[in-house]
């Protein structure tokens, strides 16, 4: 698990790579939204600026579902999405969970009775 796509908030980036990593989980849900995004794609095709769909409504919206979609496909404790440290790092990451912060509150307290004892003979 972890990153899919880096250094990046373009819908003309991130929706190619959404797509590619849903086929790989996902073949039925990633058939059904490709054909969204050719459409999509088909719909501007007439304008003359390149990847011109990619600022549309519709590009967002069709994030929004990949990501839904990619999010579906995440191992328990796992969600798909930017990770919180990152916005532009998205992949499949771990939920944090309470247990997890009272573990790192344990090993923090007792790196400091570690530390205060070794200091005493």
């Amino acid at each position: 698990m972890g990153t899919v796509i880096y250094g990046t908030m373009r819908p003309e980036d991130l929706i190619p790579t959404f797509l590619k990593e849903l086929e790989l989980r996902d073949q039925c849900e990633a058939v059904k939204l490709s054909e969204e995004f050719d459409l999509l794609v088909e719909r501007y095709i007439f304008y003359d600026e390149p990847n011109c769909w990619a600022e549309s409504e519709d590009a967002y919206e069709l994030l929004d579902a990949l990501i839904d979609a990619l999010h579906n496909t995440a191992p328990e404790g796992y969600y798909f999405g930017a990770h919180l440290g990152n916005n532009t790092d998205f992949g499949f990451w771990r939920y944090e969970t309470d247990a997890d912060e009272e573990l790192e509150e344990l090993d923090d307290y007792a790196d400091t009775m570690h530390s205060s004892d070794s200091g005493v003979e």
